[in-house]
């Protein structure tokens, strides 16, 4: 892996601020008694590197050169195929906690280029990065901070529980929300401090 590209802090659009919320809620969860935004409600901001890498292959029928996209959680390293980087991003919101990323930029990029080729394997569109004469380059990369939500919801058996939700999306749990979950925790384990 050669690294050529330049980092780039970028933060994710907040779509749904704190007054959507019990909309939300009420919606999937039904109505809910003695909700209060600002003690049940936190907003969170989770690291995520995004890169674009160059692959450059030769075989015998010739050279070839793609550009992919994927993203590596900052925290966790799971590893998401996506179309594009962020075009631009938006102010933080202040009343925000900020996850620190625990992977370094190389580490991140070395997970992602790993799971990108045992994935390529099975791809058609990306089989010839598979080769071990495949060559990767990261031309760009970026550290995105996303907004989720954690809210305290009631629970149909008496203490509340938690639930997530994407403030770029309004997604309500969901793959997003699952990782957001499990890197909280992994951070609140290892004791790091959220900033």
């Amino acid at each position: 892996m050669t690294e050529t590209g330049k980092g780039l802090t970028l933060y994710a659009p907040l779509n749904i601020n704190r007054n959507n919320i019990p909309e939300l809620i009420n919606r999937i969860y039904g109505p809910q008694k003695n909700m209060d935004l600002n003690k049940d409600c936190a907003l969170y901001y989770y690291p995520f590197y995004l890169f674009e890498v160059r692959l450059d292959t030769k075989s015998w029928l010739g050279s070839k050169s793609t550009k992919v996209y994927f993203a590596v959680d900052a925290i966790r390293g799971c590893f998401t195929l996506i179309a594009t980087l962020l075009e631009q991003g938006s102010l933080r919101n202040e009343d925000a906690s900020l996850l620190r990323p625990i992977l370094s930029v190389e580490e991140a990029g070395q997970l992602g280029i790993q799971a990108f080729k045992a994935r390529s394997r099975f791809s058609l569109k990306h089989i010839f990065c598979a080769s071990p004469k495949a060559r990767e380059t990261i031309v760009n990369w970026q550290l995105v901070y996303k907004p989720f939500w954690l809210v305290g919801v009631n629970g149909t058996r008496g203490p509340k529980v938690s639930r997530v939700i994407d403030g770029s999306t309004g997604e309500v749990g969901g793959v997003q929300g699952y990782r957001f979950i499990q890197g909280f925790l992994a951070v609140n384990n290892k004791g790091r401090e959220i900033k």
